[in-house]
């Protein structure tokens, strides 16, 4: 299974674009806490828990929109979130509060390797890249890249006792 970036910022438009429906009470975003996340108004600590809980509620209703399963998300996806839902204003702290997350790297050193967090400042030159022309292309394909290697490693695990029905199957090769 993979997602591609035009796939995944379609969804993400269409979830920005229900929000003039109310559509985003379906994701459990009120219409208060969507103004916050994506207004331009600079945020304080005491936003830090309604702007995470709306970019989670954010990021994971793209995934189901785009139809792919929940994966733990790399910050290429985090960038992208933080691209289309978080007013540039913000976007360096939205960084900051998130730079805890993992890369699709690190989801290997889950299985033993060893790798590091993403810094506020590596999430934010990522989100700078996805809304650069000139830089645009190479983001996406990290991007595409990051969050297939995600999707890989959540699938494996998800089901990893059930044997792969794409492998051959000792009865079909008679």
């Amino acid at each position: 299974m993979s997602l591609t970036y035009t796939t995944a910022i379609g969804a993400m438009k269409l979830i920005e674009r229900g929000s003039t429906t109310g559509d985003l009470a379906a994701l459990g975003v009120s219409d208060a806490d969507w103004a916050l996340t994506t207004g331009e108004n600079p945020w304080c600590a005491a936003d830090r828990h309604r702007v995470r809980a709306t970019l989670d509620a954010l990021t994971y209703g793209s995934m189901d929109l785009a139809g792919v399963p929940r994966f733990p998300v790399p910050a290429e996806y985090l960038a992208a979130i933080l691209t289309v839902f978080v007013h540039s204003s913000n976007r360096m702290v939205a960084s900051r509060w998130a730079e805890r997350t993992e890369t699709a790297s690190e989801l290997a050193s889950h299985a033993g390797l060893d790798a590091e967090r993403c810094t506020a400042e590596q999430i934010y030159s990522l989100c700078i890249q996805l809304a650069s022309a000139e830089q645009a292309q190479l983001a996406r394909k990290a991007f595409e890249a990051a969050t297939n290697r995600a999707i890989d490693w959540s699938m494996g695990h998800r089901f990893n006792d059930q044997p792969d029905p794409n492998e051959a199957h000792p009865a079909n090769n008679r």
